[in-house]
């Protein structure tokens, strides 16, 4: 069993009161051993996720929310990019036209992989992920949390929260139908201010992030500030 959703942080003078879950998505494997996947992200493509963050963004603006930032890890189906988009397998000759169209600076003789080379990093600068334009379309934008931080997503804590009022429920005789119904309820008496305080939490974690990456900068300005002094008067003592 697999679920997907979003969380909405409600404003800061609400006190987390309309905070809430969106979208959210309940479904199971598949009925055969061997066409169940070994965790969630089997569960979930692209097309899959395109079409499930269209409907959440259908919930947020009937909400009355507008210019909404939606915060995203960097699992494969978040950043999936057009289907037009020039690939590694694509014929040579489709690629120098994708390199003719991006202003990609290589030559016909040039061996594919080079071609390759020069064009997937422009690619990868200048394509939005689908799901990017789909929410600057909308006057919304898409943001993503550095890789290896999950500790930055608030909606990590609430599925822990969510997964323990329903385990704690589990005795020996507990069914896969008790697992789903008890989840339904979970989800439904999650209490707003639990949303609030995971996202309120990450938001510091965040604050402290940017105050040490400063701070780091800072001490590595000093040091090249010093290693040009050092030079210089090494400089003055040779002349």
């Amino acid at each position: 069993m697999c679920f997907i959703a979003g969380i909405l942080a409600s404003e800061a003078d609400t006190a987390g009161a309309e905070s809430k879950v969106l979208g959210l998505d309940i479904f199971e494997g598949g009925k055969k051993p061997r066409d169940e996947p070994k965790d969630y992200h089997g569960m979930f493509n692209h097309t899959y996720f395109v079409d499930w963050f269209a409907k959440a963004m259908d919930s947020v603006e009937a909400l009355g929310k507008t210019g909404v930032i939606f915060v995203m890890d960097n699992a494969k189906y978040h950043k999936g990019l057009p289907a037009d988009t020039p690939r590694g397998t694509w014929r040579k000759a489709d690629l120098l036209l994708a390199c003719q169209r991006y202003g990609v600076d290589v030559e016909s003789h040039d061996l594919k992989k080079t071609i390759w080379t020069r064009l997937k990093p422009v690619l990868a600068a200048r394509v939005d992920p689908v799901v990017v334009s789909m929410a600057r379309s909308r006057g919304h934008d898409v943001v993503f949390t550095p890789p290896h931080h999950s500790d930055l997503q608030p909606i990590e804590m609430v599925w822990a929260k969510v997964k323990g009022d329903v385990g704690v429920l589990y005795t020996a005789d507990t069914t896969f139908a008790d697992v789903r119904s008890r989840l339904d309820v979970a989800f439904v008496q999650l209490p707003p201010a639990v949303i609030w305080n995971c996202v309120h939490h990450c938001e510091k974690l965040v604050k402290n992030l940017y105050e040490l990456l400063l701070a780091n900068d800072g001490e590595d300005a000093g040091l090249v500030t010093s290693d040009s002094s050092s030079s210089t008067s090494d400089s003055d003592l040779d002349s």
